[in-house]
């Protein structure tokens, strides 16, 4: 019995030095993949930003994150609806279980009203403008229990 438990654990030891290089190389891969794929997202990211001759944007976006707070006490707050209002133009968002919200393709030269109300809490209201310049703007909330 022992002589059994002694050859299955020299043979488990003599497979894994046989598959330690395919291993090293099968890791070595996948770790140059993901280095070159984020460079290449950098690059792409700094040529945009760096790169002035683009077109301009025609639509843009709000997002930002709902808070609460009670007296001192500030916590994130999910499920908030976020809506933005220009004109006839209406658009809302429902903050998600991180407290993220976002709200896409509104036109850009345009003056919106952003409101987040939540039940228990006293709603905020705040006004953004929308630029080709600066298509996408970062609104957070932070709501007072009533």
């Amino acid at each position: 019995m022992k002589k059994n438990i002694i050859t299955i654990g020299a043979i488990a030891i003599l497979l894994g030095i046989m598959l330690m290089p395919c291993i090293n190389a099968m890791m070595l891969e996948i770790k140059t993949t993901t280095v070159e794929s984020i460079i290449l997202k950098e690059d792409v990211l700094t040529k945009r930003t760096e790169n002035k001759d683009y077109e301009p944007a025609y639509f843009g976006s709000i997002y930002g994150q709902t808070y609460g707070h009670q007296g001192w006490m500030m916590y994130p707050l999910p499920g908030v609806i976020v809506e933005a209002r220009s004109g006839t133009l209406v658009k809302r968002d429902r903050s998600n279980i991180f407290c993220y919200y976002k709200i896409r393709g509104l036109p850009v030269d345009h003056t919106y009203t952003v409101t987040a109300s939540y039940p228990g809490f006293n709603s905020e209201t705040i006004t953004v403008t929308l630029t080709s310049d600066r298509p996408h703007v970062r609104v957070s909330f932070d709501l007072e229990k009533k």
